[in-house]
C-alpha cells in the first residue's frame, strides 16, 4: 500500500478522516491528520492548543484503484486528490496515475508523530544562537531547524513534502538559553 494526499477544505480535516474510517474504512488501511501541541496565550493564561500542521490536507494509506479515486473526490468536503494527471507509459500512451508521496517524505512525519498523529514539543537548549535538542520527536533533527521564537516557544522546521519544500511551525520547550 502507498500513501497519498487529498485536499480538502480547511477546518473539515477531522469531519473528512471520520467520514473516510466510516465510509471507505475497508479500502483504506491508515488516515492520517497531523496534529502538533502549541502554547498559546490567552486572556493572559498559558495552555496548550492541538493544532493540525498540514492544513487542508489529508494522508491516505491505500490501494489506489480508479473507483476508489472517484469515491474519494464524492466526499463531503474533499477538493481534489493532490497531483493526480496523466503520463506517457512505455509505449507513449497516455495513462492515469496517482501520485505517491515518496517513503522518504512520509516516513520523516510518521517517524515525528505519537500513536494519536501528535507531535509532542520537543526541548531545546539554545546557547548563543546554536540549538541543540534535548529530548522529543525532533531529537537528532538538529538541521531541519530554521528559526526559533524564544517568545512563543517554536520553531520552523523546513521539509520536504508533496514536491515541495514547506515551513511547519512547531512547538518546543527551551530549557536554557544566553
Amino acid at each position: 500500500m502507498k500513501w497519498y494526499a487529498l485536499s480538502v477544505i480547511e477546518g473539515k480535516e477531522i469531519n473528512v478522516q471520520k467520514f473516510l474510517i466510516d465510509n471507505l474504512g475497508n479500502d483504506i488501511e491508515e488516515c492520517l491528520v497531523p496534529k502538533k501541541i502549541l502554547r498559546e496565550k490567552k486572556s493572559g493564561k498559558y495552555h496548550d492548543a492541538m493544532k493540525i500542521i498540514f492544513k487542508g490536507y489529508i494522508f491516505v494509506k491505500t490501494n489506489i484503484t480508479k473507483q476508489l479515486y472517484y469515491d474519494f473526490l464524492s466526499v463531503p468536503n474533499v477538493l481534489y486528490m493532490v497531483r493526480p494527471g496523466l503520463r506517457k507509459d512505455t509505449n507513449k500512451k497516455e495513462i492515469e496515475y496517482f501520485y505517491e508521496i515518496p517513503n522518504k517524505e512520509i516516513e520523516w512525519i510518521l517517524q515525528l508523530l505519537d500513536k494519536d498523529s501528535i507531535l509532542m514539543p520537543s526541548k531545546i537548549a539554545v546557547n548563543n544562537r546554536e540549538v541543540s535538542i534535548i529530548s522529543g520527536p525532533l531529537l537528532n533533527m538538529d538541521n531541519c531547524i530554521k528559526k526559533i521564537d524564544k517568545r512563543k516557544n517554536r520553531a520552523k522546521l523546513e521539509i520536504d513534502i508533496l514536491g515541495e519544500t514547506k515551513i511547519i511551525t512547531v512547538g518546543v520547550e527551551i530549557i536554557t538559553t544566553s
